[in-house]
């Protein structure tokens, strides 16, 4: 049976290599974990999306069986929905970099989809037959203008794929660049340490050594300004948190 935490010497927060933290310490983290909510949403979002577009190229494969184009195509879709999900473990390490290759992933897909939109509208446009026998009475105006109607379709639906391929994943590829700009502003606002903290607890993952500069580490005292890096190093994932006695047990 696993000890409580509390009984477990090894979950400790303070050691002696690690100073205290104070109330001080504790609303930097505090105010920094609510600033932190763009990230957290989208983390959500690229959920979503990138398993929508894996699933989305999964099921366009039995599809297009017996098509080169569409095999490739499907595949493509898969790749992408899969390096958008593999993408979140940047929001989570607070690396403010993920959101540029999260938005690039984007523009990538609206291509891709762009692609398939001009293959549409290069095919070859539907011919209507089998018109209903009475119809054919109305004469051959009437046959023409279900042709074109087919035309008129053929071409809108063509055109209607790329333009929506834009409109959402270029949308979303500015959603994610917004969110990288806030997140840039919050590694701005407070030290690196408390970024540490967050990346830790949300990624799952040991940062990656302090760097020797101001608020690397927290100590006893509030640092005297806030850091004047306007592009601070962003924290990157580093090696697997390890087990407490604990969760050993």
């Amino acid at each position: 049976m696993r000890e409580p935490l509390a009984d477990n010497p090894d979950n400790h927060a303070s050691t002696p290599q690690a100073p205290a933290l104070d109330a001080w310490h504790f609303a930097q983290i505090a105010r920094s974990g609510r600033a932190l909510a763009k990230a957290r949403k989208a983390d959500r979002v690229a959920g979503f999306s990138g398993l929508t577009i894996l699933l989305g190229g999964l099921l366009f494969l039995p599809f297009s069986l017996g098509s080169g184009f569409g095999m490739a195509f499907g595949v493509a879709l898969g790749v992408v929905g899969w390096r958008e999900l593999s993408l979140r473990k940047d929001i989570r390490a607070l690396d403010p970099l993920g959101y540029a290759r999260l938005a690039r992933n984007q523009l990538v897909l609206a291509t891709l989809i762009s692609v398939y939109g001009i293959t549409k509208l290069l095919g070859p446009v539907p011919v209507v037959q089998g018109i209903d026998p009475g119809l054919e009475g109305l004469g051959t105006d009437f046959a023409a203008t279900a042709q074109r109607i087919a035309t008129i379709t053929h071409y809108g639906v063509g055109a209607g794929i790329i333009v929506l391929a834009w409109l959402i994943q270029g949308g979303q590829a500015m959603y994610y660049a917004s969110v990288g700009r806030s997140m840039r502003s919050v590694h701005a606002r407070f030290p690196v340490w408390v970024m540490r903290v967050h990346a830790a607890a949300w990624g799952g993952k040991l940062p990656v050594p302090a760097e020797s500069r101001p608020g690397a580490a927290p100590g006893n005292d509030p640092p005297a300004s806030a850091p004047t890096d306007d592009t601070p190093e962003p924290v990157f994932l580093g090696e697997e948190l390890p087990e407490t006695g604990a969760s050993a047990a």
